[in-house]
């Protein structure tokens, strides 16, 4: 027995496998939930089930037959003003994950797909706005002893 066996590369591989897997599975889970997520919306604002499974099917909102497009688009649009409107007011039957899930269904009718799955939030960290707060708070006491 002369030799060792290095199962560094098979590990790696391993690793890399697992990391594919999970990563399918959570995309797999991401989009049975947006499916299901659709669903519910689609029939509390009215649709029947015909007309759910047909905008499910649908890949885009551009595949959607054109009658129930524009009755979609017409529902989504008054709920989200009445959501707006509740938001607003301060009403206390506002519901913000509902806003939040009537927003994602426009963003699907506009064909707005990078809002739905990256969701990137283009504010500023809190700790970078800190940060630089602190700085200018900094430069401008040294400026006043400068000064003064």
């Amino acid at each position: 027995m002369a030799g060792s066996f290095d199962t560094a590369p098979l590990d790696a591989a391993l690793a890399a496998a697992i990391r594919r897997h999970a990563e399918r599975q959570r995309r797999s889970v991401a989009n049975d939930l947006q499916r299901l997520e659709k669903a519910v919306l689609l029939r509390r604002l009215g649709l029947d089930d015909a007309a759910v499974r047909v905008a499910i099917a649908a890949e885009s909102a551009a595949h959607l037959p054109t009658p129930l497009g524009v009755r979609l688009r017409e529902r989504v649009t008054s709920e989200l003003k009445r959501l707006t409107r509740q938001a607003r007011g301060a009403d206390p039957r506002y519901d913000i994950n509902r806003h939040i899930a009537v927003r994602r269904l426009a963003h699907w009718l506009d064909g707005d797909h990078q809002k739905l799955n990256g969701e990137t939030d283009e504010r500023t960290a809190g700790r970078v706005l800190n940060a630089r707060f602190r700085r200018h708070r900094a430069a401008a006491a040294k400026t006043r002893r400068r000064q003064g």
